[in-house]
């Protein structure tokens, strides 16, 4: 069993399967095979009773992976058997998230620093933050923002306008 059988990038991929033996089970593994042909080695781990499972994680790549089970027992003859399956990775379609925002300090006071900053989260990656301030004025100016040691990311710059300024970050 795959869940889900088709994944975004970065999502993980479970994979489980009853595996049984009259003698007991020595050993059971999983190669999973990406479609730029790195193979990944796994251990099974024993999730309850006969269910093994495997988390797979690695999902920047898109397209098919092809995974093959191996399971042996510990009889003098190390029986194996094998099963294989498949799963799909699809391109990333998840926005990220802006899970905090704010500008710092809450009361500003001319010719002082004022940082805008944000925490943004996403299942892959983050490419840029940016903000979008607007002056009182009506001027707008567009900025990259920067990313911080503490998980934020943040724009910082002295306002020279007395008046009411407006942010949307992207």
């Amino acid at each position: 069993l795959v869940l889900p059988v088709s994944q975004e990038q970065g999502g993980s991929v479970t994979i489980t399967a009853k595996v049984t033996d009259d003698t007991g089970l020595k050993s059971v593994s999983i190669d999973i095979k990406g479609p730029s042909n790195k193979t990944y080695t796994m251990s099974m781990l024993r999730a309850s009773g006969d269910i093994f499972s495997c988390e797979f994680g690695d999902t920047f790549v898109i397209g098919n992976y092809k995974f093959t089970i191996q399971a042996i027992d510990t009889s003098i003859y190390s029986n194996k058997v094998n099963k294989s399956g498949s799963f799909v990775i699809t391109e990333d379609n998840t926005p990220p998230v802006i899970l905090y925002f704010d500008a710092e300090p809450s009361v500003q006071i001319t010719g002082e620093y004022v940082s805008i900053v944000c925490i943004v989260t996403d299942n892959v990656d983050i490419k840029k933050v940016e903000v979008t301030v607007t002056h009182p004025d009506g001027d707008r100016e567009n900025k990259t923002m920067t990313y911080r040691d503490d998980g934020k990311y943040s724009y910082k710059k002295i306002f020279s306008q007395i008046g009411k300024y407006r942010f949307k970050i992207e």
